[in-house]
């Protein structure tokens, strides 16, 4: 019989994209170390860390795969973050275009980036979801881009761009190594 790991430490707000470097060096570093974290299946009770789990599996897919580059570097240690982050939280909305409209009234590029993010979401877990809507999956890709692109013109944080010029690669990595 397994053993019940506890899944949270604590709760933790909506991830900081703020904390991730732009550093090539510490980022191949976090990535390697992660990448040699990766259980197999028998070694895994129940999912321990949400973010652990997801940066390690994303980390070592990456590392097997050759994918040595800044910024998917990056966009792992990010998606690891807001998987981790939804996975705790209830989003405010169902509707991506709720989170762009907020952003757009108030001027909030946080509410953008949370739209982005919802979009990753739904393009990676749910893809069926999307296309039982008017919008089909294919427009929530490219509303997903449109959006990290627009936090970072507004913001000039590099996690837009790189999430940005990456979203479906991203979406296409999480979907092989989170639902396998």
């Amino acid at each position: 019989m397994g053993k019940l790991i506890s899944i949270f430490s604590k709760r933790e707000d909506f991830f900081n994209p703020d904390k991730i470097s732009d550093d090539f060096t510490q980022l191949l570093k976090i990535v390697s170390e992660n990448a040699q974290k990766k259980k197999t299946p028998s070694d895994i009770n129940i999912v321990i860390n949400p973010k652990e789990f997801v940066l390690s599996e994303m980390s070592s897919f990456l590392v097997k795969n050759k994918m040595i580059d800044p910024d998917i570097f990056r966009c792992t240690l990010y998606v690891s973050g807001v998987v981790s982050c939804y996975f705790k939280n209830i989003p405010e909305s169902y509707y991506a275009s709720d989170y762009f409209l907020k952003g757009i009234e108030e001027n909030n590029p946080e509410s953008v980036r949370r739209g982005a993010d919802f979009c990753f979401l739904l393009c990676t877990f749910f893809p069926e979801r999307g296309n039982r809507r008017m919008m089909k999956t294919e427009d929530y890709l490219k509303m997903g881009k449109m959006m990290y692109f627009y936090f970072y013109d507004i913001t000039r944080k590099t996690i837009g761009l790189s999430m940005g010029n990456n979203f479906v690669t991203m979406v296409e990595v999480a979907k092989e190594v989170i639902i396998q």
